[in-house]
């Protein structure tokens, strides 16, 4: 589920950003840096859905310590 949904929110926030921008602003100067912004950090939704997840579990079966390492990794 997180793998599906990571990977639509970044094809979404890579291929419209400008759209995605304009809710939040109406300056172009703005609506730019944050489409840039927004394709850089769309590869990054999925590993650090990912990431949540196996920390979640790591946690849920008694080892919190290496469940906040995988965290901060």
């Amino acid at each position: 589920m997180v793998i599906i949904g990571g990977a639509a929110f970044a094809i979404v926030t890579f291929l419209l950003p400008r759209p995605i921008m304009r809710i939040f602003s109406t300056e172009e100067d703005v609506i730019e840096l944050g489409a840039q912004y927004l394709r850089i950090t769309a590869f990054i939704y999925l590993p650090h859905g990912v990431s949540l997840v196996v920390s979640n579990v790591i946690r849920s079966i008694g080892n919190a310590k290496l469940g906040l390492y995988v965290s901060i990794a």
